[in-house]
């Protein structure tokens, strides 16, 4: 069952929302639940990773964070939560993108941009569900793709890796590929970066949120940068709504 959140300080824009959510949910016959928060001190003392399917959060709430410093808090405590970010200004649309959040609703919220969003949820909690099994050290491993921020090859191994740990496979980078997910990218003849984990490009390489660097070919290397900002590009739009 969903759990979708919602954290808004004015009565009758979280009342509005609530019956957006209603009719979307009630059109859909999804089973789910809605949790109202007023203040963004509230949602951050309540809130637990796993409990909370979705959230939409008001930017510009009159407590002492704002929606922004709340996303920080609440992202670090659940990293793939799918965020949708509420408000009458587009002024924090690049501030969002560092919170990772989805999508942008811009007031008033109408009942299709609030679809469309949720249905960009949606498809983000499967695409988080989705997974690469691999046969590593004599068993099958199943892996949340989204926890691999690089896949290595050296010799006739694949090392595929996470923030938690490594896992050496046969199967070369040329057909794991095909099963990945569009964040992705062949950025090397050895590598594969996971862009959701790219904090920015440097040099010749991709620094990873964790600390790692992934190496860029140096022939056809403008062609990966270009095809990594293209993909942040995509997602900046998406959040704006656009």
């Amino acid at each position: 069952m969903l759990t979708i959140a919602i954290c808004e300080d004015n009565d009758r824009e979280r009342q509005h929302l609530q019956s957006l959510l209603e009719r979307y949910l009630n059109n859909l016959a999804c089973e789910a639940r809605i949790v109202a928060y007023t203040h963004g001190e509230q949602l951050v003392a309540n809130f637990q990773r796993g409990e909370v399917s979705i959230l939409l959060l008001d930017v510009l709430m009159g407590d002492d964070m704002n929606g922004i410093e709340v996303a920080r808090v609440i992202k670090e405590r659940d990293p793939d939560l799918p965020l949708v970010f509420v408000t009458s200004s587009t002024d924090y649309a690049v501030d969002s993108y560092e919170v990772r959040a989805l999508h942008y609703l811009v007031k008033p919220v109408t009942e299709a941009s609030l679809a469309d969003a949720l249905d960009r949820c949606k498809g983000a909690i499967d695409a988080s569900r989705r997974r690469i099994d691999v046969v590593s050290d004599r068993e099958t491993i199943s892996l949340l793709q989204s926890d691999v921020f690089c896949i290595e090859a050296f010799g006739n191994k694949t090392v595929l890796h996470t923030c938690a740990s490594s896992f050496t496979t046969y199967v070369p980078l040329t057909k794991l590929i095909e099963s990945l997910g569009p964040s992705f990218l062949r950025c090397h003849r050895s590598y594969i970066v996971n862009m959701d984990h790219v904090a920015r490009v440097e040099g010749k390489e991709f620094l990873v949120k964790n600390g790692a660097r992934v190496p860029i070919r140096t022939n056809g290397r403008a062609q990966v940068v270009e095809d990594y900002h293209r993909y942040v590009a995509a997602r900046l739009r998406a959040q704006a709504g656009h």
